[in-house]
């Protein structure tokens, strides 16, 4: 729950363009989700996901694509190539 709410909020300060307190928030959501499920449970994708938005929000594309690359794979083997999730990091990826 700890770490849900800190990608949460570190999704809020991102749409607010205060990058670098979401990016934070979004790391330490990030650190808790691989100490509690591991590096591929689907809490770290979602963090993944979120972070690789921070990064396109701040234009580093680069970084964007990691960690939208990574999110897709973990969302694939969790999900299958139809699910909400994996077109959505796509359309990121787009």
């Amino acid at each position: 729950v700890h770490a849900r709410a800190r990608a949460l909020l570190g999704e809020a300060l991102r749409g607010q363009q205060r990058f670098a307190d979401a990016e934070g928030q979004l790391r330490t959501a990030l650190d808790l989700d691989r100490q509690a499920g591991g590096e591929r449970s689907e809490a770290v994708a979602r963090d993944l996901y979120y972070l690789g938005g921070l990064a396109l929000g701040r234009g580093d594309y680069g970084e964007a694509r990691s960690h939208l690359e990574a999110a897709l794979s973990i969302f694939r083997s969790d999900f299958g190539g139809e699910n909400t999730q994996v077109a959505q990091v796509l359309r990121d990826l787009g």
